[in-house]
């Protein structure tokens, strides 16, 4: 599948600079690229950059979504439905409040991705998506996949 992995456009306050939007990477997206098994397209976009879209298009859209990003997941996951892509939201704000995005997104992602991404891929790939996915059980050191990382995928930025 082509899996795009989303962070929306921050919503500068007034005492951002632009740099405080460019200084760290989407952590958690690739976390989650790094978890995606191989036999999947994964693409990392981030709205705060230039963006360049892949050519193929997109099966699933996950969206890393913040209380001042939430309206413009929301957006951005009506876009990418009009293509015919599955649509995903997870991030802080759809853990506190998940019940925000039951409407616009197909499916709502709460709590650490680590113990949930693997199964709402094969229930997507199987065509049975669910609308929310929780973890079984409390996440533990072992589940982070930096700590399992032996060679890290040199091209994880090729399109921030």
């Amino acid at each position: 599948m082509n899996i795009w992995l989303i962070r929306p456009k921050m919503i500068p306050r007034p005492m951002d600079s632009y740099f405080k939007l460019c200084m760290s990477p989407p952590l958690a997206l690739i976390l989650i690229k790094q978890i995606t098994p191989a036999k999947h397209n994964v693409n990392i976009i981030d709205y705060n950059f230039k963006v360049k879209h892949p050519k193929e298009k997109p099966d699933i859209v996950a969206i890393s979504a913040t209380v001042d990003t939430a309206d413009i997941a929301i957006e951005l996951a009506g876009k990418y439905k009009k293509m015919g892509a599955k649509t995903i939201v997870g991030g802080v704000h759809a853990t506190c409040c998940p019940e925000y995005f039951y409407n616009d997104f197909d499916c709502v992602c709460i709590g650490p991705a680590e113990l949930t991404w693997q199964r709402m891929l094969d229930d997507c790939e199987a065509g049975r998506l669910n609308k929310k996915y929780e973890p079984q059980r409390p996440l533990t050191p072992e589940d982070i996949p930096v700590t399992k990382i032996e060679k890290p995928d040199k091209d994880i930025f090729s399109t921030i």
